[in-house]
């Protein structure tokens, strides 16, 4: 009977003590990645990053894209299309050894926002121009070319509607 009441005893201070750091833990916090636009880190087991636009008029939150399980590293302002409207290219780090990331532009349509391009790419460095209204996206990453690693350079274009990529 006393082993049972001194497990009981244990049990019951390791119940309560991971209930009292479970509860400590902050909520993820807001970092403005550029005006207006915000990203949430959360520092769960299972991450799921997400980036919220605010509207200036209510000050609420409103939530644009969620990483699905991959930590997002970057994200870049864009006007892809020369609308006028921004848009957003996310770089996610997936995990692994590879060094692997998920890229994707995000664009506002119909009140909406969606995904027009993705990829994947093993370590990449992203540079945006903008030259006479035309954006070009400029990675340099790395593929395997005959079973060696290689760093090569990616440009990826917006002609008529659509991503080229050179």
């Amino acid at each position: 009977m006393n082993r049972l009441l001194k497990f009981f005893v244990l049990f019951s201070m390791i119940f309560l003590l991971t209930n009292i750091c479970y509860s400590a833990e902050k909520d993820p916090e807001k970092v403005e990645i550029t005006k207006g636009v915000y990203l949430e880190h959360n520092t769960e087991p299972y991450i799921i990053d997400k980036l919220f636009l605010i509207a200036s008029e209510n000050k609420e939150y409103k939530e644009i894209f969620v990483s699905e399980g991959n930590k997002i590293e970057e994200v870049k302002t864009l006007d892809i299309d020369s609308d006028g409207n921004n848009e957003y290219l996310i770089s996610m780090f997936t995990g692994g050894s590879g060094g692997f990331y998920d890229l994707t532009i995000i664009k506002e349509q119909d009140g909406k926002w969606v995904s027009i391009w993705d990829d994947s790419m093993a370590q990449p460095s992203i540079e945006i121009e903008n030259k006479k209204g035309k954006v070009s996206i400029k990675i340099e990453h790395f593929e395997v070319i005959n079973d060696s690693p290689k760093k090569v350079t990616s440009v990826i274009n917006y002609e008529n509607g659509k991503f080229i990529k050179h």
